[in-house]
């Protein structure tokens, strides 16, 4: 059955592989990019999704790109500091705490029940007492260990309970003997 799905972060490495995944299942794809964004990863899926150009700490302009997509689903990998050149303090404040709150509260406000991240400071990083919306971290931001889990995946959306929180352990496969 497809779905209506936005993705945060989708011009990041495992974002872009997940709207792509999604497309080939046939859902609705929705992405939110920062205006900013490099679009070199998403370029060719211009034409299949819709995008809505707005900074995750930008609360109206999410509350606008939800209103738009309507999404069944959420997947949240928008991060600030993921990649070595990714060193401004502040923008990793701004997106990794300030503008993942403004998601969490908009998607609670739209009466969301499961969020899917990949962020794994999130119970860190955000006050999670009282919140109505289960949240389900991904422990992988490696695209071929999170497709290697995607069952794993499913089993804890299914049984997500309001407000819970769950971690799916997802570990890297052990290097290969020689390896540095």
């Amino acid at each position: 059955m497809a779905r209506r799905v936005l993705v945060t972060g989708a011009s990041g490495f495992v974002g872009a592989n997940l709207a792509r995944r999604l497309l080939t299942d046939g859902h609705d794809v929705h992405l939110v990019l920062r205006p900013s964004h490099q679009p070199w990863r998403v370029a060719e899926l211009r034409d299949s999704v819709t995008v809505h150009s707005v900074d995750i700490d930008d609360r109206e302009g999410l509350e606008l790109a939800f209103a738009a997509a309507r999404p069944e689903w959420i997947f949240h990998l928008a991060a600030h500091g993921a990649y070595p050149q990714q060193r401004d303090f502040d923008r990793m404040i701004v997106t990794n705490v300030h503008g993942t709150g403004h998601l969490l509260a908009t998607a609670e406000q739209a009466g969301f029940d499961v969020l899917v991240t990949s962020d794994q400071n999130i119970r860190y990083q955000q006050n999670l007492a009282g919140r109505k919306l289960a949240l389900v971290a991904l422990g992988s931001k490696v695209w071929p260990v999170v497709t290697q889990h995607s069952a794993a995946i499913a089993v804890q959306v299914a049984q997500a309970t309001p407000g819970g929180y769950d971690f799916i352990e997802m570990p890297l496969p052990p290097k290969p003997r020689g390896s540095g």
